[in-house]
């Protein structure tokens, strides 16, 4: 029924009509009556509505009442008549009492009503009702700026929502607090926490069995993506003792709900397994029926892991909480031993999770409480073995095991495998910090050590020469420095006049390149010293560098030195104040990109170079540079900016061997994010917020375009919540805007291929003759070998492919033609 789904204080108007149209069937009367109470327990508690819903009842009985009096005022009028007249009179007041009570609006009205029909009446102002009328029209007043903040706030008013449900929980009326709830859900049907709150105070304060189930029934219609109403619903249904069926089914609804992560399914399993133990009595019930429901058990854990390793891979439950229950149940409840470390080791261990020192200390502890000392002694062994992240927690919790069981033997034995192990684990690491060290040098950048991991060391060579003698190394010191004097000097005399004061200051270019014997030098003792030789090539100078030159010194400037005003900024500096500018018009120019960053308010932009500008025309990119990085931050907020009907790109600026495609958006399930589709091409953004907007606050409305600015008729509208977003979907799906019906769904986008990938890597040449494609023999760097057909064309002759083993030669087709000149032959 339309009633029971959500509060209407206009569909329970419609429906009471309705059964007053009834009302001449036998037994109509108290059927409206029956109707009407319904009516006041759903809604009469409504502050701003319900009194239509007490007005329409009084009015009802009102009616009846005239009549009743009509009959008994005539002097013939029985006795019966009068007393008839008389119970009627007091169910008017009784129902005049009963909404007095309740705080609603114009209820001074309904008590001057109320003054009016006892006056008729000959009847004095019952003290009682008038007390209690000033009761309600206190609450009243404490609830009108709640009531005022949901007139004037935009829909769906969720917030509102909670700030009244916060008060009037405070004040404890569960009827007031479940009607506030069923006011908020019918504006907020799709928000899963609003119903999580709503079951969670019924679960806990109501307890009503047939309310409470009706309530959650509606929730999963509403929210079936929400997993911890299902997860409740189960719950409930085992608290309120309901047959096994109804479990069983509720359960396999949650399992097609359509769930999106595999945590959630994990979650679902673990609550119906949870049920599935808790029904076997270990005590009292008959031993058949222990094994059966046993089973189930068993067979649920082996379907739970079977299922999430089959839609989700080895990643569906990264912590193995099925597996590590499913061998507690076995371990504790049936008191097999042998099949849960068989658990523990096929489907916990040899799955992945072998490698990490946490499973094998929860192994151990596991042992602990349910195996013996030897099994304990054999996990912490083969862990030490087996883990490669933090093996010496392991050892350490290994010593510890010795300390407390083990005996001098075992305590020697397990430590003489231990060091031998460890010094394999610290032989791998040296080798891999070498590595990531060589990589890092030739990439330029220093090798970040991992957290908890010493500083990489290079591995031991036989043979290698031991470090330097504390008298040798100074001699070594000093005949650096006296070969760094010598550079310096050779410099200065080969440097102009105008830098000769630069190098005095330290602040010149780098030095010249020695020459051959500076390169290399011998100390007295005959020890060879690698020289430090400078690149002879003039080092490029960056735009914002600055020479100090005066007088004859700024004649003398070589060519490849830029006049600039600039004071001198470290270059990793300067590029974090530069932000890189993308996707320009040829024919845009420096004042016009300035110009879109003076119009977002951005300051201290020093400088826009584009590159490769020539006349009035540029490559379309460039640099931005600013005087701090907080400006350079703040500029990349306004990318795809227009700029001469194109979008501006806007990105970070990287040097040229840290760059590389980045894409700026998500590709991830964004459930807060919308992505929509088949839209006008004619729409604009403001248009966009415009439709969407009343559905929830928006963090962001972003317009897909192609490079040239023209729109691609698609679009991504960003909401605060999720319940937002699903709430728009609801609404605007298959919405028609101009001609064109719009397509409304969560954003999932495609995973992005890696760079570099091709789409034929993996093709095999078979796969590659399969699809059509020859197979070519393939040249130095995986180029196709040059193709040149040294025969005349008139002598070639077509080559077939191959054909496989057990394949027959097919004949050519034939023409109509080709059949007329065969028969006339």
């Amino acid at each position: 029924m339309a009633v029971q789904d959500y509060l209407s204080v206009a569909v329970w108007l419609e429906y009471v009509q309705f059964a007053i149209g009834l009302m001449g069937e036998e037994g109509g009367i108290e059927r409206v009556r029956s109707v009407f109470e319904k009516a006041l327990t759903s809604c009469g508690l409504h502050v701003t509505q319900g009194v239509s819903i007490w007005e329409a009842y009084r009015e009802f009985e009102m009616a009846i009442y005239m009549g009743l009096m009509a009959q008994a005022i005539g002097a013939d009028a029985a006795v019966q008549d009068r007393d008839s007249a008389n119970r009627q009179k007091e169910k008017v007041k009784s129902l005049f009492k009963r909404q007095l009570r309740v705080p609603l609006y114009d209820m001074n009205g309904t008590f001057e009503e109320y003054k009016e029909f006892v006056a008729e009446c000959n009847e004095p102002v019952d003290k009682n009702i008038e007390h209690q009328y000033k009761k309600a029209f206190d609450q009243l007043n404490q609830r009108k700026d709640f009531e005022a903040a949901l007139m004037t706030s935009d829909p769906p008013h969720l917030e509102e929502y909670r700030s009244y449900l916060a008060f009037e929980k405070k004040h404890g009326d569960p009827a007031r607090v479940q009607c506030l709830f069923e006011r908020a859900i019918q504006e907020n049907c799709l928000a899963g926490d609003l119903w999580l709150q709503y079951l969670e105070y019924l679960d806990s304060d109501l307890k009503i069995a047939n309310i409470v189930l009706a309530v959650y029934e509606r929730a999963v219609r509403n929210c079936p993506w929400t997993v911890a109403i299902w997860q409740r619903y189960m719950v409930a249904l085992e608290r309120t003792e309901a047959e096994d069926s109804k479990v069983q089914d509720v359960f396999n609804r949650a399992l097609n709900s359509g769930l999106t992560q595999a945590a959630d399914y994990v979650a679902t399993w673990l609550i119906y397994i949870d049920y599935l133990r808790r029904r076997i009595s270990w005590d009292g019930e008959d031993e058949a029926d222990r094994r059966l429901r046993t089973d189930a058990v068993r067979n649920a854990f082996a379907k739970a892991h079977e299922q999430l390793t089959e839609f989700f891979g080895d990643k569906a439950d990264p912590s193995a909480q099925v597996v590590k229950y499913w061998a507690f149940f076995e371990a504790f409840y049936c008191k097999r031993m042998d099949e849960a470390r068989k658990l523990w080791n096929e489907k916990i261990m040899q799955l992945g999770h072998g490698r990490e020192a946490s499973f094998w200390l929860e192994f151990y502890q596991f042992e602990r409480v349910f195996g013996d000392e030897n099994h304990c002694r054999k996990v912490l062994l083969k862990g030490v073995h087996t883990a490669s992240d933090f093996p010496e927690m392991i050892v350490e919790e290994l010593k510890n095991f010795e300390r407390y069981y083990g005996t001098l033997e075992s305590y020697d034995s397990s430590m003489e495998k231990c060091e031998a192990q460890m010094e394999r684990v610290r032989e791998r690491r040296e080798k891999a910090a070498g590595k990531e060290l060589q990589a890092a040098k030739k990439q330029g950048k220093p090798a970040a050590a991992k957290p908890g991991q010493q500083k990489p060391v290079a591995p031991k060579q036989k043979g290698a020469a031991a470090a330097p003698s504390a008298q040798n190394q100074k001699r070594l010191t000093a005949v650096l420095q006296q070969h760094t004097q010598s550079v310096e000097k050779a410099n200065q005399r080969k440097a102009p006049a105008g830098r000769m004061e630069e190098q005095e200051n330290g602040s010149g270019a780098s030095a010249a390149a020695p020459g051959p014997d500076e390169a290399s030098m011998v100390d007295s003792e005959g020890f060879k010293v690698p020289g430090f030789c400078a690149p002879k090539k003039a080092p490029k100078r960056a735009a914002n560098d600055t020479e100090q030159d005066d007088g004859e010194g700024a004649d003398k400037r070589r060519a490849w030195e830029p006049e600039v005003k600039k004071p001198r900024v470290d270059e990793a500096v300067r590029n974090q104040q530069t932000v890189f500018v993308s996707n320009l018009a040829f024919s845009t120019d420096e004042e016009q990109v300035k110009a879109a960053f003076h119009r977002a308010s951005i300051s201290g932009l020093v400088e826009v170079r584009l590159v490769g500008k020539r006349g009035n025309r540029s490559r379309g990119y460039g640099y931005v540079e600013f005087d701090n990085e907080a400006s350079a931050m703040q500029a990349l907020s306004i990318d795809r900016t227009m700029v001469e009907g194109r979008p501006m790109f806007v990105s970070v600026c990287r040097p040229d061997g840290e760059r590389e495609k980045v894409f700026h958006f998500s590709t991830e399930l964004e459930k807060s994010k919308l992505f929509i589709s088949n839209l006008p091409f004619t729409i604009t953004k403001e248009a966009l917020n415009t439709i969407f907007e009343p559905y929830g606050p928006l963090k962001d409305v972003r317009m897909v375009t192609y490079r040239n600015g023209k729109p691609k008729g698609l679009a991504y509208v960003e909401y605060a919540t999720e319940e937002a977003a699903q709430q728009a979907i609801l609404k605007c799906n298959g919405l028609l805007i101009g001609d064109r019906e719009i397509a409304v769904a969560i954003s999932n986008p495609p995973k992005r291929k890696e760079p570099g990938f091709r789409k034929d890597d993996d093709e095999t040449p078979e796969m590659r003759m399969y699809l059509g494609a020859s197979v070519e023999e393939l040249g130095p760097r995986g180029r196709g070998r040059s193709q040149v057909q040294l025969l005349p064309r008139s002598l070639s002759v077509k080559a077939t492919p191959a054909l496989a083993a057990g394949q027959t030669a097919q004949p050519a087709k034939m023409s109509n033609d080709d059949f007329r000149k065969m028969l006339l032959k």
